[in-house]
């Protein structure tokens, strides 16, 4: 990429206050402030300040000064920052505007800083609901679906919960997704052809903002069905909740379902759970349907698994995002393959396996003490396991495993920020150079 010489910092900090109108409250050069945005690698010294932008003229404004001065722009990462060139870290959090709910087609356009919190209550007062998350790093609604959160629905719905998305790139240009790049598709709200046009949403998707800063998302709602019945089946041992949770979610039965462990079960209900191993399912649809669904799983798993004692607390539970704590290692894998990450990371610790889109594939899913080390993820990548949004050291390792994909990916880094500003080696290695 081309080579920027970074003005001195002094200058730099006194352009991005002048951005911003000096709001203190939305300005820091604190250390104390920024340290909490860094892994602990992370180099305090590389960040000269930390801004709240409110809308698009501050990111306009801190994209030119990026481009002109040779300083980079960094956005929070879910384990850190590791900064290596003189930055500025942009918080979106309040850029925190509902633009609009459409219960007739479904969507929700949100910025960046709506937070579930924030969006649920309104959503649920529609009579709606959404996909929500299975291991949240942050509270952000747009974030979540632009990181590619594992979901809770992800038996019968894939996390791409984006419809269309709004970015600005790193060198100016405001790009729009599928049908938005028509402006009269937008003005008629046509929000659903992803396809319908100009697409580099799914190359943005799991980038961590590296080509861009997205101000506004188009996310998916969800009707709730005539019917609706939570099992909760229990089982003395992995395998038998594994093959319970693969004969549902292959059959088309479940909204959501999960295999968990009884560390992860009773820490999401908070409630004792007497099985070590649990299956949650979520049916939904007409009256008859579910009822049918019921009687094939009693016929198939055995009635006299049902733990129905725990069905409310679960039907609770789904109606919240799950966070995920700091240990947290979570990757795609096959059914079959679940059992060989055990011995690399270690069974005995709260666990939960997600089938995705009917069971095609799970979502494996551990919670360590801590974050492992680079030479436990390694032996998981050589093992097979895919991470879908990696960020750090991981995703280098991931991606130099990756072949051309890589180059492609560094390709598009180099024409939509040939400057190297946003995220620079945060998850293609050398984005800076």
């Amino acid at each position: 990429m081309e080579a920027v010489e970074v003005k001195e910092s002094s200058l730099v900090v006194a352009e991005v206050r002048r951005l911003i109108y000096s709001e203190e409250e939305r300005f820091s050069t604190d250390a104390g402030d920024i340290e909490p945005y860094l892994a602990d690698a992370g180099d305090a010294e590389k960040i000269l300040a930390i801004v709240k932008p409110r809308g698009m003229e501050e990111l306009e404004g801190l994209i030119g000064m990026a481009n002109r001065s040779g300083t980079a722009l960094y956005t929070p990462m879910p384990f850190g920052l590791e900064p290596r060139q003189p930055g500025i870290i942009v918080d979106q959090s309040l850029m925190d505007r509902v633009w609009s709910l459409d219960p007739k087609r479904l969507f929700a356009v949100v910025e960046p800083g709506v937070t579930w919190e924030q969006l649920l209550p309104q959503v649920e007062a529609l009579g709606l609901r959404m996909a929500l998350p299975a291991a949240a790093r942050h509270h952000s609604v747009l974030g979540a679906f632009q990181e590619k959160d594992i979901v809770l629905m992800s038996s019968r719905y894939t996390n791409k919960q984006i419809s269309n998305l709004h970015t600005l790139l790193a060198d100016g240009r405001d790009y729009r997704s599928g049908s938005h790049a028509n402006p009269s598709a937008e003005s008629n709200l046509i929000n659903w052809r992803e396809d319908g046009g100009p697409n580099i949403s799914r190359l943005i998707l799991g980038s961590h903002n590296m080509f861009g800063l997205s101000y506004k998302g188009f996310v998916h709602l969800y009707p709730y069905f005539e019917a609706r019945k939570v099992m909760v089946l229990g089982f003395a041992d992995k395998q038998s909740a594994l093959r319970a949770a693969q004969f549902i979610s292959r059959r088309e039965m479940a909204v959501e379902c999960l295999a968990l462990n009884k560390a992860k079960a009773e820490a999401v209900i908070d409630a004792k759970v007497g099985a070590p191993w649990l299956t949650v399912a979520a049916l939904e649809g007409s009256a008859d349907l579910v009822e049918y669904y019921r009687k094939r799983i009693d016929e198939e798993l055995g009635s006299t698994n049902e733990l129905n004692e725990l069905a409310p607390e679960f039907e609770k539970a789904l109606r919240s995002p799950w966070d995920a704590p700091d240990g947290t290692v979570g990757f795609y894998t096959l059914f079959s393959k679940v059992e060989e990450f055990d011995p690399i990371v270690g069974a005995d610790t709260p666990r939960m396996v997600i089938p995705v889109k009917r069971g095609a594939s799970v979502y494996n899913h551990y919670e360590l003490p801590k974050r492992p080390g680079m030479d436990t993820f390694e032996k998981l990548l050589d093992a097979g396991a895919f991470f879908s949004s990696p960020t750090g050291s991981l995703a280098h390792a991931m991606y130099e495993r990756t072949g051309n994909y890589a180059r492609l990916v560094e390709i598009a880094k180099r024409r939509m920020d040939p400057h190297g500003i946003m995220n620079p080696d945060q998850v293609i290695k050398g984005g800076d150079e």
